[in-house]
This record gives structure tokens, sequence and C-alpha cells, in this order.
């Protein structure tokens, strides 16, 4: 019995050591070398599907600047301008910072407002309706919350 728990627990380490040693040479191979100059990525304008207008006619722009290895983890920047008020679904964990214009957001029964050096995260599944008096600019951190995160949270928030 004991040689049998002692080749398990063995085992185990090799194949930690394994899955660390992989996730470590895929994270080096994918990401870009570093930046030697400062680039210019442009705000784009879209029409987010996840977007649904309440009033106004909001002009969305966005760039991505960064994406993890593993693709769970992207970040942007964002711009909306108003006047205009529109509900937003969170496709993922995500972390803003506000960085021009004001925003007024309701969440999970709250109304707080977002100013510039302002931040706020916002969880996945999770909606927030955003009212944009003039003009917004965030950077954001969007991180795929997997179906564990979203069990365990509906299991502790209900509590």
């Amino acid at each position: 019995m004991k040689n049998t728990v002692i080749a398990f627990c063995a085992g185990v380490v090799v194949t930690l050591a394994g899955v660390t040693a992989y996730e470590c040479i895929e994270h080096v191979d994918r990401m870009p070398d570093p930046s030697e100059a400062s680039i210019a990525l442009p705000l784009t304008g879209y029409n987010a599907p996840e977007a649904r207008v309440i009033s106004g006619t909001p002009n969305f722009r966005g760039t991505v600047y960064a994406t993890s290895a593993d693709g769970k983890t992207i970040s942007g920047i964002w711009a909306a301008d108003g006047p205009s008020t529109f509900d937003w679904t969170y496709v993922g964990d995500e972390a803003v910072y506000i960085q021009e214009g004001l925003a007024k957001v309701t969440y999970q029964g709250r109304t707080f407002e977002l100013k510039p050096g302002e931040s706020a995260f916002f969880h996945v599944g999770t909606v927030a309706t955003w009212e944009v008096p003039q003009h917004v600019r965030k950077s954001w951190t969007v991180h795929g919350a997997n179906r564990l995160v979203r069990w365990w949270r509906s299991v502790t928030e209900a509590l």
C-alpha cells in the first residue's frame, strides 16, 4: 500500500511538472517581442452585438493592444460618445480604468459614476447600463472566467 501511495504521488508530481513546463514553453513561444518603439493603435468604430441601445446613438470605438499567450486575457482601449444609454453584457470578467470623460453606470442594483482615474470590475455574464452624457474612454482587461468560477460565484452569491 505504501509503495502504491508513493508511486501515485510521484506520478502526480511528474505530471504537474510536465504541464507547468508545457505552459511555460507555450507562453514564451506565443508572446510578442518587447517593444522597441511606441506603436499607435487607432480606435476603429464598430457596432457591438453585446450592446443594446436604450437611448441616443452611441459611437463605439475600440482596439485590442494585448492578448495573453493562452488567449484567456485580452486588454484594450474603448470609447463611446453620447449622449447615449445602453446595456452592456460582460462576456468575461472585466476590469476597467477610465481615462477620459464620464459614465454613469447602473450595475447589480447600484448606480455610480466613473470619472478619469477611477476603476470598476464587472463579472462575466452580468449586465450593466451605461449612461454616457458626452464622451468616455477606458482601458479594459477581460479575463475569460471558466465554468467552475461561474458556478462558485452563483453558489456564494446565493448565501
